[in-house]
């Protein structure tokens, strides 16, 4: 009998019972040899013709792909390109974001969010062009020391511009590895993640890497959404256990989002000769380098990490007409 070639390059042959129950629940029934066929040449073929016209997918430049990434951190993919490409127009390679003044790489993220992850992304182009000669590494563990690098966007590098058998997990994979698996566990927990990243590392192919986990997101992002997954246009319904249960409304199961945190604050507004007094938010706290006009924490949360009455003059906060320094006989 000849076994059908999947798209992504079939490497089911190297799975085998005993390394299936290793890391994916159901295993024996869901990630046998056939299914993980199945599953690879089913979004082969499916992404070949449904994929989106994105820009950072015009090329395998590792660059391009982690400036995207960076970007694409809890933010839309319609959002990010007309962010992505300003600052590719601006800074078109690894070479010009390492040389740029962060007040520049911040001005052309604004609006984004996640500020820390323009600092990473700029810190991590000085690092690759001063550690690795302005050349992105291929080796996991060099690509995994670059500032905001972790598993995921390692994973997406390497499969996307250099084809290398890396998984990927993140929102729009693990809702849809869920699914498919099945599994109740809830989203985010470390067992959850574990099990999902076992059987991301099952089902990536050895060739067509890039494109098998960029179909996995691509499926998320369009047909396997967090609401009304549009199952009946789903290329692999048919291997989706969640659908065969009548489970794909309530997988992946949620983690409860924790209350919101109270927090007062006092700013003042100081004007002199038509000019206006603006401070720089300190280090390690909430938007730090951000300016602002003065603020002092009351009590609450204090996220930003402002300083408090007692690390000012206890007897003046903003607002207080005795403005510190004056004479308090």
């Amino acid at each position: 009998m000849t076994k059908k070639s999947s798209g992504f390059g079939n490497d089911a042959d190297e799975f085998s019972p005993d390394s299936q129950n290793q890391g994916c629940p159901y295993s024996n029934n869901e990630l046998d040899t056939g299914w993980v066929s199945r599953v690879q040449d089913k979004l082969a073929t499916w992404f070949e013709g449904a994929q989106r016209t994105l820009p950072w997918r015009q090329d395998r430049d590792p660059y391009r792909i982690l400036v995207s990434e960076m970007m694409l951190v809890q933010t839309t993919v319609t959002a990010v390109v007309p962010y992505f490409e300003r600052f590719l127009a601006r800074f078109p390679d690894v070479e010009a974001l390492a040389t740029a003044d962060e007040p520049d790489v911040l001005k052309l993220w604004e609006g984004l969010g996640y500020y820390r992850r323009a600092r990473q992304l700029h810190a991590a182009a000085q690092m690759i062009v001063s550690k690795h000669g302005g050349v992105m590494p291929m080796d996991p563990k060099q690509i995994r020391e670059l500032p905001g690098v972790g598993r995921y966007i390692a994973g997406a590098i390497l499969s996307q511009a250099f084809d290398l058998p890396e998984p990927i997990l993140e929102a729009n994979s693990q809702r849809v590895l869920a699914r498919l698996i099945g599994w109740r566990g809830e989203q985010g927990s470390s067992e959850t993640l574990r099990r999902l990243w076992g059987c991301a590392e099952r089902l990536v192919p050895s060739r067509g890497a890039g494109n098998f986990n960029q179909a996995l997101m691509e499926l998320g992002a369009l047909i396997c959404t967090p609401r009304s997954p549009s199952c009946l246009i789903c290329p692999v319904s048919e291997e989706c256990r969640a659908r065969r249960e009548g489970l794909q409304d309530v997988i992946p199961t949620l983690t409860r989002r924790p209350e919101p945190l109270a927090a007062s604050e006092s700013s003042i507004v100081v004007r002199r000769a038509g000019r206006c007094l603006i401070v720089k938010r300190g280090p390690g706290g909430l938007w730090e380098g951000f300016w602002e006009f003065p603020t002092i924490h009351l009590e609450g949360a204090n996220p930003g990490k402002r300083p408090t009455r007692d690390d000012t003059d206890s007897r003046w906060c903003p607002g207080d007409d005795r403005a510190p320094g004056r004479d308090r006989a």
